[in-house]
């Protein structure tokens, strides 16, 4: 049984330093059968937190192969690499996509393990004075009693209208087309600047508008940390009757395990909490606050006292 042992020594440094030794050593390590070798969607690899994971893991003791970065990029690159064979593991968002590739019965052991965050972005003048909330359902709530404000929704079938369709449901706005208008970029990345040509609000990616994978537009960040704006990370494993050459399934599913230990939820906690300190825009990725309790500090002249994980 393996030993998820995590030290404080592996979350320290950079995770642009972290990635880039990452990057530079997987094409000479990452063969099959030699490692398990990882298709990551790219958020996850920007973020910093895969390096981190990869480092944790393959420094455990009792591991049976090394796990090591096999292609990276978005959901149009890993997915048909994946089918061709040049992965055993895929790290992604929860997805259409993902959901076929199990249907097909490409891969097994499909499983949450983390979060990503999605935002409510606006212009700096904040017609409905929502900058700053953590709750996205009372923002959608003051947008649309707003008769200044407007929101640009994303394309239908996307985690952000997915998203946004569950925050209008919550809220009990009547989503009506005076102040909720479909975007009319031909390229969903540039919905900001859709957004902001109406001086409007819209829902994007925390981590690809932090670090400038789409345009800001003037737009600035408004609502932030909710959890019901999240989406899950899943991971599953390649299915070794299904593509020929992969490592044992055995291999694949004990880093699957690892990533959803207490030990790695609590890496991933940590990794963010640092890039919050630093100033770097994050946390980007959350661990699932049930496979985990962190013990609350005590506080002076109380009693310490366990609960879920919190970013507030």
């Amino acid at each position: 049984m393996l030993f998820f042992g995590v030290t404080a020594a592996l979350v320290l440094g950079t995770a642009s330093a972290s990635e880039r030794r990452l990057l530079s050593t997987s094409k000479r390590t990452c063969q099959a059968e030699s490692s398990v070798r990882a298709a990551v969607i790219g958020g996850i690899v920007m973020s910093g937190v895969y390096a981190q994971l990869e480092s944790a893991f393959n420094a455990l003791p009792g591991r049976t192969l090394p796990v090591c970065l096999s292609v990276k990029g978005n959901k149009e690159v890993i997915l048909p690499a994946f089918r061709r064979g040049e992965a055993d593991v895929i790290l992604m968002h929860s997805s259409d996509d993902l959901a076929l590739l199990t249907a097909e019965g490409y891969v097994s052991h499909l499983t949450p393990w983390a979060f990503n965050d999605l935002i409510l972005v606006g212009p700096p003048e904040d017609p409905a004075g929502i900058q700053n909330l953590t709750n996205g359902t009372e923002a959608i709530r003051r947008i649309a009693a707003d008769s200044n404000a407007t929101f640009i929704f994303p394309s239908m079938g996307t985690g952000q209208s997915t998203v946004l369709s569950h925050l209008l449901t919550a809220s009990g706005a009547r989503p009506d087309p005076s102040w909720l208008i479909p975007s009319d970029a031909p390229d969903p990345q540039n919905i900001t600047e859709a957004a902001a040509a109406r001086g409007a609000y819209t829902i994007v990616g925390r981590l690809p508008f932090a670090k400038g994978k789409i345009p800001k537009a003037g737009l600035i960040q408004m609502v932030a940390e909710d959890p019901k704006m999240r989406r899950p990370y899943l991971a599953a494993v390649a299915d070794p009757e299904r593509l020929q050459g992969c490592s044992p399934m055995s291999a694949s599913l004990e880093f699957v395990r690892f990533v959803r230990s207490e030990e790695a939820q609590r890496l991933i906690s940590s990794f963010g909490r640092g890039q919050r300190e630093r100033g770097e825009g994050g946390p980007f990725v959350f661990p699932l606050p049930y496979l985990w309790e962190e013990e609350d500090e005590k506080e002076e002249g109380g009693d310490s006292h366990s609960g879920r994980v919190s970013w507030s």
